[in-house]
């Protein structure tokens, strides 16, 4: 279902000389994909390693999916990503939360 999502993470990007190294968050809804976020490393003669913290909300409609991608083997997209509001806005408490 839509809603709010918070994404907490890191994206690793390592360039070399032959490719552009790109990480990126994505939504589609249904038919159109918009990239949302990305970090790019050009290609370069050395290999250089770039580390993006990221913290981001993210509203979603109930078509929407967000996803992740990146464009070879030296780019890693890692985190969590969890609701933390249904779409009219009303908290999402984390699983096993009881408040007292």
């Amino acid at each position: 279902g839509g809603g709010f999502y918070e994404a907490q993470g890191t994206f690793s990007v390592q360039d070399d000389s032959s490719t552009t190294a790109l990480a990126e968050f994505l939504i589609n809804d249904g038919s159109t994909t918009t990239v949302v976020y990305d970090l790019a490393a050009a290609a370069r003669a050395t290999d250089n390693t770039y580390v993006l913290s990221y913290d981001l909300v993210f509203f979603l409609r109930p078509q929407d999916s967000l996803f992740a991608q990146s464009s070879h083997t030296g780019v890693f997209v890692r985190g969590s990503l969890r609701q933390i509001a249904d779409s009219n806005g009303n908290l999402v408490n984390p699983v096993g939360f009881t408040p007292q």
